[in-house]
């Protein structure tokens, strides 16, 4: 099943000469990311290929109460600094823009943005060196409920280049089904899923930055 995440990873980095998972000049000097769009489909489904049975649940309350442990991971990641949701939200052409129809959700204040044309004068308006695209799936596993997070980031550079594509899938450790689950356990077992997920992006970015890095010495 290809998810929504790796859907916007891969469109956001078809810029890239190198098709490379990452550019180590576009890090670790700096530089400064904006979140110009974060996505998610309507609903929690099960992590199985489309059409396998299963209930279904509403994702934009789950989402919402998400969109703090993205943004703080994201914060806190020491290869770039985040630009303040804010300052994205002014920005006149991001105030200006309707949002592009993709048939999924958003926190409150962003919007879908999937034309990458538009990403390098987003950024500099919003004062950062690239922008970013996130794409959450919100699913839980089929033999036994368990939430998992799906995650995907594109970023464009100023100039138009494609300089991240990251993923990182995680599932709760906490014993929850979330079929059966009351709403705030099934939340409980989401966030615990993303808190993994964001910490396995962090690692995946580090190690795509180490093996880059190295090619680029190298002259490989």
């Amino acid at each position: 099943m290809r998810t929504l995440a790796a859907v916007v990873a891969i469109t956001l980095l078809a810029g890239c000469p190198r098709k490379a998972p990452i550019r180590p000049q576009a890090f670790d000097k700096g530089q400064k990311g904006a979140i110009l769009s974060f996505q998610a489909p309507p609903k929690i489904t099960p992590w199985a290929p489309p059409g396998t049975p299963g209930p279904e649940f509403d994702a934009a309350p789950v989402l919402a109460e998400l969109r703090p442990i993205v943004i703080e991971a994201l914060a806190k990641n020491p290869h770039f600094s985040l630009v303040a949701e804010a300052k994205v939200f002014a920005a006149p052409a991001y105030k200006a823009h309707p949002g592009d129809p993709s048939g999924f959700i958003s926190p409150t204040g962003y919007k879908a943005v999937t034309n990458e044309a538009l990403y390098p004068q987003l950024a500099r308006e919003a004062g950062a060196d690239m922008g970013m695209g996130l794409a959450l799936s919100l699913v839980y596993r089929g033999e036994d409920g368990a939430a998992a997070v799906v995650l995907g980031v594109g970023a464009i550079d100023t100039q138009g280049r494609g300089v991240w594509k990251g993923g990182a899938a995680a599932v709760s450790d906490r014993p929850v089904d979330v079929r059966t689950a009351s709403p705030r356990q099934r939340l409980e077992a989401f966030k615990d899923a993303a808190r993994k997920a964001m910490a396995e992006l962090e690692e995946n970015m580090a190690a795509n930055l180490a093996v880059e890095g190295a090619q680029i010495r190298t002259g490989h």
